[in-house]
């Protein structure tokens, strides 16, 4: 499987002869197989493995490092390959909790982080999801472009305003599932694809230090 890769990834380092000369990136269901199935390139590692202390291919590794550091948050902010991802489990809250905001976000605290949420988590999640929504039916086209990240496409059948402000909700879960804290990274970071996830993050730390 060829992953999202930032472009010229291979070419700097590869022979002119090299059949790995080149990274073409995979589409369709060959885009989404399991990560296990990555194809590596030993002189070109991907980028998100590097940023996350993934070790080297060369050696026998019994312990990974563990770090937190600004390119990680930056990853997890702006990365396409996460934001797809957040698209989908934002859909996938949509489609199985309900219409109610609560039940909404205790069923993705379920999936994403398995303890339910404090009901002061519940509350800034809440208000954040009321302004994430007023701004994109504000803005349809902010949606849309928001929507549109990722090869796969969004569900037909959610309204665009909705789906994006609840990609936003799901992309900031989804940085604690990585084991990113945000009180201690994420929240100086401000800088995100429309500057809006930042705020989930800052709004979840703001709520753990309470």
């Amino acid at each position: 499987m060829k992953s999202y890769q930032p472009p010229n990834i291979w070419e700097p380092v590869g022979f002119k002869s090299s059949t790995t000369r080149y990274y073409k990136q995979d589409s369709g269901d060959a885009l989404y197989r399991r990560s296990i199935y990555s194809f590596l390139k030993r002189t070109a590692p991907p980028p998100f493995l590097a940023n996350f202390d993934a070790p080297s291919r060369e050696n026998f590794c019994t312990r990974r490092e563990r770090s937190d550091t600004p390119l990680q948050a930056l990853q997890l902010l702006n990365d396409v390959q996460y934001f797809e991802a957040a698209r989908a489990l934002s859909q996938r809250i949509l489609h199985e909790s309900g219409t109610a905001p609560e039940a909404r976000l205790e069923h993705a605290f379920h999936v994403v982080l398995t303890p339910p949420p404090e009901p002061r988590e519940v509350e800034r999640l809440r208000a954040l999801e009321e302004r994430f929504l007023a701004k994109y039916q504000a803005d349809p086209a902010a949606a849309q472009a928001l929507l549109a990240n990722g090869e796969s496409k969004p569900a037909a059948d959610r309204d665009p305003a909705e789906l994006a402000a609840w990609t936003k909700i799901a992309q900031g879960l989804g940085q604690r599932l990585t084991g990113v804290e945000p009180a201690s990274v994420i929240k100086p970071l401000l800088a995100s694809r429309d500057g809006a996830t930042s705020a989930v993050s800052r709004e979840l730390a703001g709520a753990e230090e309470m």
